[in-house]
């Protein structure tokens, strides 16, 4: 990965102060996206280790003269969560923009929820609506983003002052958060990234929830869901495609339902065998959810040992499913694009020798000694910046004078 060699510019009014951190979020398009009071703020939760947080809330105007800082809740702006630069670029399969040409509101399934997030336009602070099923998503949000966790502005400013990598990156893609996704849902998605790429395993994903899921029922005349519905209702040729919303199945329903043939004939492939064998082995095997959920109790190399039981997992796949889903954020899961930012920058010792799991461990020290123990949340902002759609998109605003120089092929998270 080449370092950036221009400055981002501002480009919108920020509501976070004069940090390039903020910079590339865009507020040019207003009419893109749908306006309705509905929403509701997604906002940082206490307890505030963050002094930068702490200082905001002394700051703001308390109306209960009995609450104390840690009883207010902030706003979340694009320092802590740029929504571009955490739903689409392959952590999460479910979202899809429903403003293209900005990427600042996406539509996706939470749970046994459908929700719109999007960028205020006149704060850039982000906010939610419900669109069908469950309306008990706040706290849902808070675990998701794990806003109640860890304060990314502080440790991107950490990073920065330790790493001139990544001190030439952060301004390019603020915002990059982790998300906590359900467990189920993460390990049955990585096993449909194998050899693939994002578009296409959110594909996967979604025709998997939709053989055995629940449906969720949706506002129709919702302008987000027309939004949505216009924009991914037909495929390339013109033919229709289905746009109803469904929650992930359990693993319940993957180990009594999911079937080989039936996956294969769905457009699974080999992946087929995989879901029906790992669903069977968890729930008749190795005690089900429980065993799964377990493993976020467990050190990283002990969560990435115990998964590779499972049919077709191999060590990148249960290090994304560590990382993304087992609170396992030294995790760092090796595929080209993190093996080439590696042997660029962090390990030298590397070059000439093929990206293997015998060598993973190596990059994961490197990051460890750079980053420390939130090394996997460091990662993921190289890693984001490295994909060529992202660089295109800064291209495409002004922010970067090269020509792309990464690449957003198959993502090659083989077993």
């Amino acid at each position: 990965m080449a370092r950036p060699t221009k400055k981002p510019k501002r480009t919108g009014r920020l509501s976070s102060g004069p940090d390039l951190s903020t910079s590339t979020i865009s507020t040019t398009n207003k009419s893109a996206k749908p306006k309705n009071a509905a929403y509701k703020p997604l906002l940082q939760q206490p307890p505030f280790e963050s002094s930068a947080i702490r200082a905001k809330i002394k700051t703001a105007k308390v109306k209960d003269e009995d609450a104390s800082a840690d009883d207010i809740s902030v706003p979340v702006g694009p320092k802590e969560l740029t929504l571009e630069y955490t739903l689409p670029i392959g952590q999460s399969f479910r979202w899809k923009s429903i403003d293209p040409e900005h990427d600042r509101a996406y539509v996706g399934v939470l749970g046994d929820s459908v929700l719109c997030l999007r960028h205020n336009d006149d704060t850039n602070d982000v906010e939610y609506k419900v669109l069908g099923g469950s309306e008990d998503v706040e706290g849902r949000l808070v675990e998701y983003f794990m806003l109640d966790r860890v304060h990314l502005s502080e440790l991107d400013a950490l990073w920065a002052s330790k790493d001139t990598l990544y001190e030439s990156v952060r301004g390019y893609v603020s915002g990059a958060r982790m998300l906590r996704q359900d467990p189920v849902e993460t390990l049955f998605s990585f096993i449909c990234s194998q050899n693939n790429h994002i578009s296409r395993i959110g594909g996967m994903v979604n025709k998997l929830a939709g053989m055995y899921g629940r449906r969720i029922d949706v506002d129709g005349e919702a302008e987000e869901i027309k939004m949505y519905r216009e924009l991914y209702g037909k495929d390339s040729k013109g033919a229709p495609l289905d746009t109803t919303f469904y929650a992930f199945p359990s693993l319940l329903d993957l180990s009594e339902n999911a079937n080989e043939e039936d996956l294969r004939a769905a457009g699974f492939g080999y992946r087929a065998r995989y879901i029906e064998e790992s669903a069977k082995q968890i729930v008749e095997e190795l005690g089900g959810e429980p065993w799964l959920y377990a493993l976020r109790d467990t050190s990283y190399e002990k969560a990435v040992e115990e998964l590779q039981v499972l049919s077709g997992v191999g060590n990148k796949v249960a290090s994304c499913v560590a990382l993304f889903s087992l609170d396992k954020p030294d995790a760092v899961p090796v595929d080209v694009h993190v093996w080439n930012i590696a042997v660029q920058h962090y390990t030298p010792q590397l070059r000439g020798k093929t990206n293997g799991p015998k060598y993973h461990p190596v990059v994961q020290e490197a990051f460890k000694r750079v980053f420390g123990d939130l090394c996997g949340w460091a990662h993921q902002a190289l890693f984001v910046y490295d994909l060529s759609s992202v660089q295109k998109k800064l291209a495409s605003r002004g922010l970067l004078d090269d020509e792309p120089s990464g690449s957003d092929g198959e993502s090659d998270w083989s077993s």
